[in-house]
């Protein structure tokens, strides 16, 4: 992982800003309790796609949590429509990554030790689902 942001929380939580590699503008965002951050739990992580024109303003921000999948539309920088709904299959997909990767041995050693895997899967699943 590259460009990794790390914001302390005073001591309580830290939250990670993790860029895509292909789109600057999108980040999976990790909220960790201090005392658990050698075991941070990708799949709790929340995938935030920031289209909005810095310039004009409009534009959407696209959120996607397990739970939750929200879309908020802005034009000239006021938020015109904000819709909730819940993500397609996310989960589904995400095990069934889970499931072909952590096959055996090797795939399962390289699913727990290192988040590349994990985070891959995370990528595929919400772009789509």
């Amino acid at each position: 992982m590259t460009n990794v942001t790390e914001i302390d929380w005073k001591g309580e939580n830290i939250t990670y800003l993790i860029p895509f590699l292909g789109n600057s503008k999108k980040y999976l965002i990790l909220l960790v309790e201090e005392n658990s951050a050698e075991n941070i739990d990708f799949s709790k992580g929340t995938i935030v796609d920031h289209e909005v024109d810095s310039v004009t303003g409009s534009g959407t921000i696209s959120i996607f949590t397990e739970e939750n999948y929200i879309k908020q539309t802005f034009e000239d920088g006021i938020m015109t429509k904000n819709s909730t709904s819940k993500p397609k299959n996310f989960r589904q997909c995400f095990d069934q990554a889970y499931n072909d990767i952590c096959d055996g041995f090797v795939g399962c050693a390289s699913w727990y030790s290192s988040p590349l895997p994990a985070l891959t899967a995370i990528a595929y699943c919400g772009a789509t689902t």
